[in-house]
């Protein structure tokens, strides 16, 4: 389930809470998931920007929506806070 209309032709915002119990996911300001199996990290960490692709040995699987030769990945800006 996607919050915008085509993630490849638009720019969008993505947001991680991370707190001791979860991780909650956003994108454009709507949570899109939660994850704490496994454990929360309680360690600092470095923050990494990737671009993910789904797919085998590096060759994307075919989506809807997806271009055929890979997506750019821009960013504008990252911003991090603690949360009070």
């Amino acid at each position: 389930m996607w919050f915008c209309n085509n993630p490849y032709e638009q720019f969008n915002t993505y947001g991680l809470e991370w707190n001791e119990k979860e991780y909650i996911f956003y994108i454009n300001g709507v949570e899109t998931g939660r994850l704490s199996t496994g454990g929360v990290s309680q360690n600092p960490e470095y923050l990494i920007l990737s671009v993910e692709m789904r797919g085998e040995d590096g060759i994307p699987s075919q989506r809807d929506n997806a271009p055929a030769d890979g997506a750019e990945f821009i960013v504008d800006y990252v911003r991090v806070f603690d949360k009070e």
